[in-house]
This record gives structure tokens, sequence and C-alpha cells, in this order.
């Protein structure tokens, strides 16, 4: 079968699409970029017999997780009329045209990835510092830890320690509680010291995979709660706010709230907690959830 790499709408998403001729359908697949390579897709279109025999179709519904360009459109409809069965590989890649690689402009996906993580964890950006030495900083809001700032350095600038002293200082001065660091390029042994005395959090590339893959799927088990649980059928007004009377929902919470505590302790639940917290209407609803999860005691054991 054809399967080429193709540029995501989410950061967070490794996206690849071709065409089946076994099963005569395009197929879509969707990754986190940071997954382990023998996990399979968490999203997987296509598997059926003809599902999607027709381009307009398969893009229609693709389009929610990648962008087609007109290039990528036609490539893949070349490989239905030709039925292809050439064995492609991460690197085959559909961009705006055949030329482009998926390692075009690399810092700037890794920013966006970076920036990604954050958000998944609940925070919210309230301002964006001007690019200066070959930097970016960010300033964030916490649920739990009041304001941060993070900076991406880009490309392939060093983190100076007198960089590192200013952040101290931004740190200070704006009263932030912490500070994250993101850059391709290895920390020296002098930085860490440095960032460790400063409550600074610095990220080269492998940390960014775990930290990112880590608040992604907490994020996504939070959204399955807020699914679960902002809905109008199950909430019985009895005067004193909502109550989730339907058991099915509690159970399916309850083991949300075991998968979570397998995947991390308390520490995951108690990150979903915060995630849904911020994503729900009704103040009321963080408390149902308390309840349905019978508190932190029995978690905490």
């Amino acid at each position: 079968m054809s399967r080429y790499r193709i540029i995501s709408i989410n950061p967070d998403h490794d996206v690849y699409v071709g065409w089946d001729p076994g099963n005569q359908t395009f197929f879509l697949q969707v990754y986190h970029w940071a997954q382990h390579e023998d996990d399979g897709p968490f999203i997987w279109k296509g598997v059926f017999l003809g599902q999607y025999s027709r381009i307009v179709s398969f893009v229609d519904d693709a389009s929610v997780y990648a962008h087609f360009s007109h290039y990528a459109i036609q490539t893949l409809q070349n490989d239905k009329v030709t039925n292809s069965s050439k064995n492609r590989t991460q690197y085959d890649y559909l961009g705006n045209d055949e030329t482009e690689s998926p390692f075009k402009n690399l810092s700037e996906q890794y920013q966006r990835k970076f920036l990604k993580a954050f958000l998944n964890m609940g925070c919210t950006v309230y301002k964006k510092g001007e690019p200066y030495e070959g930097a970016y900083d960010y300033y964030y809001h916490s649920l739990t830890d009041g304001n941060w700032i993070a900076r991406i350095v880009f490309g392939k600038n060093e983190l100076t320690k007198d960089q590192l002293i200013k952040i101290v200082n931004i740190i200070s001065s704006n009263d932030l509680s912490k500070g994250f660091v993101f850059s391709f390029q290895p920390f020296s042994s002098e930085t860490h010291m440095i960032a460790k005395n400063y409550r600074i959090t610095l990220f080269d590339y492998n940390h960014l995979k775990s930290f990112a893959y880590y608040w992604w799927w907490i994020s996504e088990k939070a959204n399955e709660l807020s699914k679960l649980l902002n809905h109008p059928f199950y909430i019985l007004d009895y005067g004193i706010g909502p109550k989730i009377d339907n058991k099915a929902v509690k159970s399916e919470v309850y083991e949300i709230g075991n998968e979570l505590n397998s995947f991390d302790g308390f520490r995951a639940m108690q990150g979903a907690f915060y995630i849904f917290a911020s994503k729900v209407n009704d103040p009321q609803l963080p408390r149902e959830l308390e309840v349905i999860w019978h508190g932190v005691g029995e978690w905490r054991c």
C-alpha cells in the first residue's frame, strides 16, 4: 500500500495517509508525535473494504486531522488509479509540493509542540514577548502554580549563562513562580546547576517528548470526562446544583480514574481533574467528579 506522512492540523499529531489496494480504500492514521514507535495509531480511518473509495469523501473526513494540498490530493488519487501497492516510509511526505520535506522548518514545528504541551496542561498564554537573542518568551497562567515564563531557544543558538540569569531576573521582577526553557542544543553542566538553583526546568528534545506525551494523554482523559459529565442528559437539578444520576456514566468516570491512577497515581488524577475543571461550564461539575471518585483518600493509598 502507499503510505505518506502529511501536514497535521494539531501539533500533537503525526498523521499518515495512503491508498490500500487490498481493501480498495484511502486510509488515515493518527499518532501522538512522541508515542512509542511500536504503539499503533489512536485514530485509524479506512479499515473496511471500500470505506473511502472516493477521494472527495475521504478528504472531507480526514481534513479534521490533516492539511491536504492540491499536490497531496493528486498523489493519492494517482495511487488509486494505478492501484499502487508500493511500500512507503515516513520520509515520503505530502507537503505543499513534491520538493517539500517533513523536516522543513523543524525548529518552528517543535516550538508549536512545546507550546501545545503547556496548553494540554490546562495553562493559558497571557503574553508573548518579542523575539530576541535567538529566543521567544511566552508567559503562561497555570491552574495551580500561578504564572510562568517559557523560553524557546530556536535554531542552533546556545543558552548562555547571561541569558539564564536574565530569565531569573524576569521571574523575580514579574513575581512568577517558575520558568521553563526548551532548546535543541544540549545544556552544559553549569547551566543545569544554575537552573536547578533558580527553579528553572530545562527541556532538551528527549525531555520534551516524555513531557508532551504525558500531558497529552492526561488531557485526552480530561476530554473524555468532559464529554461524559458535561452533558445535559445526565444532569438532574435538585435545587442544590447538578447531580449525575446515571450508573453507566458513573462507572465509566470511575474507570477513567483507575486508568489515570495506573498511569501515574494521584498526580495524574489531579492533573486531569484541574484540566476538566477548566473545560466545563458548570462550577458544580468538578464537585460531582470528586464525589464519583470518592474523594482522594482511597487513591492515595
